[in-house]
């Protein structure tokens, strides 16, 4: 088994060309936007966020489309692979990075895109909690509490962050660039949050390629029935 890192943009590009895929054995997207918004804000704060577990194969079992894609199920020339563990979160980051709509198998998102949006003039980035206080507060309520549906950083998609100058959507911070974000929002350089706003959107944007998911290669001379094997040893079922 090989292990590697490899940035969001590869994986990413990857799933939405159809060159990542998935196996017939994976149960449907079924995250909610409130975790969706989660990973984002680990991301943006440097936070692990899991692994991914892929086989590098050949000949492919029976796959079926994932939950974004935009390629014609005909993966290009190269390696190609499939997506064992990490489908959850690399549809979610396809669907925001992208923009392109997330089909929903749970009833949690729904059919479409979903809809994140950042916000340039968030608080300070406070000090991480000690895991004191995660225990005495119970994992859940410390979840509800660092991400919630007033967060301060990441939004979906609402009526007062679309008519806010400091609020942006982050698919279209992935799709142009920060350059055209500032001269949207009519951001000029002797704005005293110039210098403030500028670094935060580059943060976020080039996480794309910063930031790293450990990823193990299973080798395709594997078979499917050593592959199906090693899932149930592992416990994974396309949830995370």
């Amino acid at each position: 088994m090989d292990g590697q890192y490899w940035s969001i943009n590869r994986l990413v590009g990857g799933f939405t060309d159809n060159d990542i895929q998935l196996p017939e054995i994976h149960r449907k997207y079924a995250w909610s936007k409130r975790q969706v918004l989660a990973l984002i804000d680990s991301i943006y704060k440097g936070y692990p966020s899991g692994s991914m577990l892929l086989w590098e194969t050949g000949k492919r079992p029976k796959v079926r489309v994932a939950a974004t894609s935009k390629g014609s199920g005909r993966p290009s020339p190269g390696p190609s692979y499939i997506l064992l563990d990490g489908h959850q979160r690399l549809a979610s980051l396809a669907a925001v990075l992208s923009g392109m709509p997330v089909r929903s198998g749970g009833g949690h998102a729904g059919a479409g895109p979903v809809e994140a949006h950042f916000n340039m003039g968030h608080p300070e980035l406070p000090a991480a909690a000690g895991m004191d206080e995660v225990r005495r507060m119970g994992g859940e309520e410390w979840k509800q509490r660092r991400v919630g549906d007033d967060h301060p950083i990441f939004q979906s998609k609402s009526g007062s962050a679309e008519g806010s100058k400091e609020w942006i959507p982050v698919t279209k911070l992935f799709r142009d660039d920060v350059a055209s974000i500032i001269a949207e929002k009519n951001i000029e350089p002797y704005d005293p949050n110039y210098d403030k706003y500028l670094e935060r959107l580059n943060r976020l944007r080039n996480a794309g390629d910063i930031y790293l998911y450990p990823v193990q290669i299973i080798d395709k001379d594997v078979t499917y029935e050593e592959v199906t094997d090693i899932l149930v040893r592992l416990g994974c079922k396309g949830q995370a």
